[in-house]
């Protein structure tokens, strides 16, 4: 429809509806206990009326997610996701202080542990609440990464292949 006037189709409904209306006025008993009878699949999708109003004060409350404007600031990205997942401030509560171990393999640069920590800001900052986590490892083969590695977040350990890990050196 969109020139804005109702399709044909849609005024033969209207036409086949009002015949239909008059028609029931005429039923039977019979045919009352048949209509209870038939089943949902056979009914035919009917049009539902809403008025202006329903639909603004449903567009207040459920506000389109295109409609936002963009969030340019990574922290502020994090505290919006997390505040998306309330459930997270239970599984914090839940840890009751307890750190979560943390170890990355072909660590990169360390976007794990990046995350946590926006993570960890965002939960304090929307819920009061301290997420701790440790550093126990990383894992990268590439030397140049493992010096940014080593630099900006000095883990307890670093180990330069995956495959070492198994070994009694490790």
């Amino acid at each position: 429809m969109p020139d804005g006037k109702p399709s044909k189709n849609r005024n033969q409904k209207k036409d086949q509806s009002s015949e239909e209306d008059s028609q029931s006025e005429c039923s039977t008993a019979e045919d009352a206990d048949h209509d209870h009878t038939s089943s949902d699949a056979d009914a035919e999708p009917s049009e539902i009326d809403i008025d202006e109003s329903t639909l603004s004060n449903a567009a207040a409350v459920i506000q389109d997610p295109s409609s936002l404007p963009p969030i340019s600031d990574i922290s502020d990205m994090f505290r919006d996701l997390v505040g998306r997942v309330p459930q997270l401030k239970d599984v914090v509560d839940h840890l009751a202080g307890c750190k979560l171990r943390v170890a990355t393999m072909c660590s990169g640069t360390e976007s794990p542990i990046l995350a946590l920590e926006l993570i960890q800001k965002s939960i304090s900052d929307l819920y009061g609440l301290n997420l701790d986590f440790e550093h126990v490892f990383s894992c990268e083969i590439n030397a140049f990464k493992q010096a940014y590695i080593e630099r900006n977040f000095c883990p307890p350990l670093l180990f330069r292949d995956v495959c070492e890990m198994g070994k009694p050196e490790a």
